[in-house]
């Protein structure tokens, strides 16, 4: 631990701590703000860059407690900004300079800048950690689009243990079968080693203005344009231009079963596009609302919208069976397991529908903004990613939360692995 500077502006004295520790090359920076005393209220950060890049104009940080993500650097950390309004009624404003040199190579570093009052002095720390890694095969992978990276968090530790940096923004995360990673960008597919989340190989994708969304089936994969509206399927070891489909109708997301061989697309327009392996159309149907969400068993097919409504309707002629209304907006749905479909409302509903007669059974409540879920195959708990940059654990049932795990952005969706 190092004492950077220690300067007085009237009545408030800037203490800087600066942490240093082993690092990698590429490092990510945070910010967070922990006011120890009720009369701050805000603070307000001007013109800050990173190793001279401006990464915002100003940044306002409220009450209650907040963590920013400000981007990522190489080699040495160089933050510049200048704080103001710190106490109501006040201009006070101060520069800060903050600097950690990066030698090491061989771990990743997770960078803290913290705004706290204590004792009637204001501390900023400059804090770098550098988490232990990620060891076995038992993690939760998250994308988040907004900062290029994927979060990497160990199960067994309930913590985020890596960051892997992307030069791209990821639309989708996939697992196949076999296990192997995809990431979907606007114009390629990347490969990803699901045991050192090395890139293993880039695919194209052709026919294309910008993909938005993908699906994996039997060797090949369908790509989704809502820009073009358009779908095409292409080769899954190459990328070669399989078939290509032009719609009057916006694709937003697709489902493949692999024990129907059927693909299912959801549009914009509310309307349910079933195919075939080739792109032949078998049948569509519409919907009230807008499909947010799909899954299917041996029997029933059910589609959440953003009206809330699950419909439920039967696979061998795609007829309705019945309609609920579960929350008033659903975000995600999943099978959580051989009788129960697990329903995610965006404002914190959880609800358990049993396929056996399709009713409801339990409704469990959380204080957070939900964004997406994944279910671990082996344990059967549910990881939850929140709009709050949180990812919550609960128990199959809903009605336990095993772990809260704070990471640096929202994860729009997850892969679990095994």
């Amino acid at each position: 631990m190092i004492k950077n500077s220690l300067k007085l502006f009237g009545k408030v004295v800037l203490f800087v701590l600066l942490f240093s520790s082993l690092s990698k090359a590429q490092t990510f920076v945070f910010l967070k703000f922990s006011p120890q005393n009720t009369k701050v209220s805000k603070v307000i950060l001007e013109n800050g860059t990173l190793n001279g890049r401006l990464i915002f104009k100003k940044l306002r940080i409220n009450k209650p407690f907040k963590e920013y993500f400000l981007g990522s650097t190489t080699g040495e950390l160089r933050l510049n900004l200048r704080v103001s309004s710190i106490f109501p009624k006040t201009n006070l404003t101060f520069p800060i300079n903050l600097s950690c040199k990066l030698n090491n190579t061989n771990s990743l570093v997770i960078g803290y800048l913290i705004f706290y009052l204590k004792n009637g002095k204001l501390n900023v720390n400059l804090k770098c950690t550098s988490p232990a890694g990620f060891k076995g095969f038992n993690l939760i992978l998250g994308r988040d689009e907004d900062h290029k990276v994927i979060w990497v968090i160990d199960k067994n530790k309930d913590a985020v243990v890596f960051v892997k940096p992307l030069n791209f923004e990821p639309l989708e995360i996939k697992k196949s079968s076999s296990g192997s990673i995809y990431v979907l960008g606007s114009r390629r597919l990347i490969l990803i080693d699901p045991h050192n989340l090395e890139v293993e190989s880039v695919i194209p994708i052709p026919a294309l203005e910008s993909a938005t969304y993908f699906t994996l089936e039997k060797g090949n994969i369908l790509v989704l344009s809502s820009f073009d509206k358009k779908l095409i399927l292409i080769d899954g070891t190459d990328g070669s231009l399989l078939v290509q489909k032009w719609l009057n109708l916006t694709p937003i997301k697709s489902f493949f079963d692999p024990n129907s061989n059927e693909v299912f697309v959801l549009t914009k327009e509310g309307s349910v596009l079933v195919y075939d392996l080739n792109l032949n159309l078998i049948s569509n149907f519409k919907l009230s609302g807008y499909p947010v969400a799909l899954t299917r068993d041996d029997e029933k097919l059910y589609v959440g919208d953003s009206l809330g409504w699950i419909s439920i309707y039967d696979v061998n002629n795609f007829e309705l069976i019945r309609k609920l209304k579960v929350c008033n907006e659903v975000e995600d749905l999943k099978k959580l397991n051989q009788d129960t479909v697990l329903v995610l409302c965006k404002k914190g509903t959880l609800v358990f529908l049993n396929t056996n007669n399709d009713l409801l059974f339990q409704r469990v409540h959380y204080p957070y903004d939900f964004c997406s879920f994944v279910v671990d195959g082996t344990s059967g708990d549910v990881y939850i990613s929140t709009f709050n940059k949180k990812v919550l654990v609960i128990d199959s049932l809903g009605t336990q939360k095993k772990a809260e795990i704070p990471v640096g952005g929202v994860i729009n969706e997850m892969v679990s692995l095994p």
